[in-house]
């Protein structure tokens, strides 16, 4: 059974207090298609044919599909997978969002070459909100809703979950720069809390920041005596 995660409530919260478009950025196969079409109305992906003759056509024919001629209670949300791979995806997106941003909310999602759009001209300032998707986390086995402080309180890891990702800790040691603070510990480590020091450490370094943190906090090393 699919899990919720913790970018299900952050996008949605996001949509429900801003117009801006959503962008989804991280690493493949991290679950950013899943996350965006469990929230979406409509899904585009350009690696789908039917799908890109319709973005090919512009703002209109798009605006057309999502039926915006029509009177709705809530705007729709398009979700546009894959975009970036179009030479013009900033011109599209910045006229269906001139135009239609009042009825419709897009989601976009795409890989680390919109992170680097970012970094230089951005014709699209003011027009969206960047999102950075990590690997499953340890704290999205405790919670998957937003914080409302600046952290979560440290809790338990059920045995099955923690079992589980650490069966899986030859892949995901790639992801988390924590490795070198268990390195320094000698490996010994529990289901507990970093020290402050190197909680906080982590935090200003953005290893385990998702536009919120989503960290929970969840190592410490132990007494080495």
């Amino acid at each position: 059974m699919d899990r919720a995660r913790i970018y299900t409530a952050i996008l949605r919260e996001h949509f429900e207090r801003n117009r801006q478009m959503a962008f989804v950025t991280g690493p493949r196969q991290v679950g950013k298609t899943w996350v965006s079409r469990s929230l979406g109305d409509a899904y585009f992906n350009w690696d789908n044919l039917d799908d890109r003759r319709i973005l090919l056509r512009g703002p209109s024919a798009l605006a057309q599909v999502l039926g915006l001629d029509q009177l709705r209670e809530q705007p729709p949300c398009a979700v546009l997978d894959e975009l970036h791979k179009f030479a013009k995806w900033k011109t599209l997106l910045k006229g269906f969002f001139d135009t239609y941003g009042e009825r419709a909310h897009l989601l976009v999602t795409g890989s680390s070459r919109m992170d680097i759009y970012r970094r230089g001209g951005d014709s699209l300032m003011g027009r969206y909100m960047l999102y950075r998707m990590h690997p499953w986390s340890v704290g999205e086995c405790l919670r998957t809703e937003v914080p409302k402080g600046a952290i979560h309180a440290p809790a338990e890891v059920a045995a099955e979950d923690w079992d589980a990702l650490w069966s899986m800790a030859d892949s995901l040691s790639r992801f988390c720069a924590a490795s070198s603070v268990l390195r320094a510990a000698g490996g010994r480590f529990a289901r507990s809390s970093f020290p402050a020091k190197t909680c906080a450490r982590l935090h200003r370094s953005g290893t385990w920041a998702a536009s919120r943190c989503s960290c929970n906090c969840w190592l410490s090393t132990r007494d080495s005596n």
